[in-house]
């Protein structure tokens, strides 16, 4: 979806109503192809200003459970989840900063059968240094404050 003008027409109709109805928009997710979070100009306006990318993900996300290529079992999604988590984990040793994304869907993953391997995967990365287990709206704040906008 990154460069594509359904993306870029949908991100200019959010910004746009966002100003309309005197909002702030502080950062967006519409965008998969990254790990970390990442500025664009903020549509619509001068490439003065920035719009916070912070990225989504299909993968590490419980709406896999909801049709095609289910995660079965409340260990294939924790399974899956940890994999993921071990090598952006074992990246972020080695000095590359990382970021992981899981979306959850409280009707999906609030299942008895799923909330498991939720916290399964949980239980794994507290036993981990240096991991923050946060909400987007902490990490945008923390990008802006660490990362400003620098016009391209």
């Amino acid at each position: 979806m990154v460069g594509s003008k359904g993306g870029e027409r949908s991100r200019a109709l959010v910004a746009q109503v966002y100003k309309e109805e005197g909002l702030p928009l502080k950062w967006y997710s519409d965008d998969y192809s990254d790990d970390l979070p990442h500025w664009i100009p903020y549509p619509g306006e001068s490439e003065d200003k920035g719009l916070l990318i912070v990225p989504y993900t299909l993968d590490t996300n419980d709406y896999k459970n909801a049709g095609y290529q289910a995660f079965i079992t409340p260990d294939d999604f924790a399974s899956y989840l940890i994999a993921a988590f071990d090598e952006l984990y074992q990246e972020g040793v080695a000095g590359h900063a990382k970021m992981m994304s899981i979306g959850l869907h409280c009707r999906i993953v609030g299942r008895p059968a799923r909330v498991a391997g939720l916290r399964k995967f949980l239980e794994h990365i507290k036993s981990r240094q240096g991991v923050w287990v946060t909400t987007r709206e902490q990490i945008a704040d923390h990008w802006m404050e660490k990362f400003p906008y620098n016009k391209l």
